[in-house]
């Protein structure tokens, strides 16, 4: 930089560092990075969601509750009826509740303990995958279930695997299907419509409702009011039971339960009258 015919060497100085200074760098920022679901990997179910029902019974509900809940509207309308007679149907599956215990969505074992004499030698570990097998109810849904990619197992980017049923979804999809009718019902007797035998709330002079949804360690532990109230109906009716799946299921959380040993002789005097059960 020349000044009056020769260099600034002050300003030149002042030039040059302004060139040479150093910039600083930009702090490092972290990586943002998202959440993603665990993938689903099989294993045995501990606690299965469950209901207790006094008798068996079928129930009926709309198709969309496979999929999804059911909007205000859509609760509405099916409960008035159609006003149409000549008005197509809703859609609809039926569902079969065993009396006693239904187990609405396990991987789990059936009758695999029945060589464990007693309480004190009942298994601590978990069952190995292998032994287990997928048990959930009944119903004219099933062949939907098995194939919709809506109940396969999720991996660790949410992409459904066709090949594996998620017992968690499946159990849902039912809660789902019985918190309908629970809702249903308390909508029609808030209306004044009496009714003759109420699935979810208990009649006069009776401990527990007809049904009763919650998972299987709130009624063996009594933990809450409504598994105490319906403990005594865990094992209703359970000789005349046909469907051993169930029953088998029942009886291995039973083994492994400190609480549930009662049940354990109940569905062995059951299978001895009638070993079909355990096909």
């Amino acid at each position: 930089m020349v000044v009056g015919g020769g260099w600034n060497l002050s300003a030149f100085r002042t030039w040059r560092y302004r060139l040479s200074a150093p910039t600083l760098p930009s702090m490092a920022q972290p990586e943002k990075t998202t959440d993603k679901p665990a993938p689903y990997s099989p294993t045995w179910t501990a606690d299965p969601w469950v209901v207790v029902s006094k008798r068996m019974r079928n129930l009926e509900f709309p198709a969309v509750l496979l999929t999804r809940d059911a909007s205000a509207e859509e609760m509405e309308r099916w409960r008035r009826g159609p006003t149409d007679i000549a008005a197509a149907r809703v859609p609809a599956f039926s569902v079969s509740l065993c009396a006693g215990v239904t187990i609405l969505g396990a991987l789990t074992t059936q009758w695999k303990y029945l060589d464990i004499p007693s309480q004190n030698l009942r298994p601590t570990n978990p069952p190995n995958t292998d032994a287990c097998v997928l048990v959930w109810p009944v119903s004219t849904a099933n062949e939907q279930v098995a194939q919709s990619l809506e109940f396969k197992a999720r991996d660790a980017d949410g992409r459904p695997n066709p090949e594996v049923i998620d017992p968690s979804r499946v159990a849902d999809m039912w809660r789902r299907v019985l918190a309908y009718h629970a809702a249903q019902e308390d909508a029609l007797i808030k209306s004044g419509v009496h009714l003759f035998s109420p699935l979810f709330v208990a009649q006069r002079g009776y401990d527990a409702p007809e049904l009763t949804v919650g998972r299987l360690s709130d009624f063996l532990r009594q933990s809450t009011d409504a598994g105490r109230e319906a403990f005594p109906y865990l094992a209703a009716n359970y000789k005349g039971t046909r469907d051993g799946r169930h029953l088998g299921a029942f009886h291995d959380y039973c083994v492994r339960s400190d609480r549930g040993w009662d049940f354990v002789f109940k569905a062995r005097e059951v299978l001895h009258m009638r070993p079909g059960l355990a096909r």
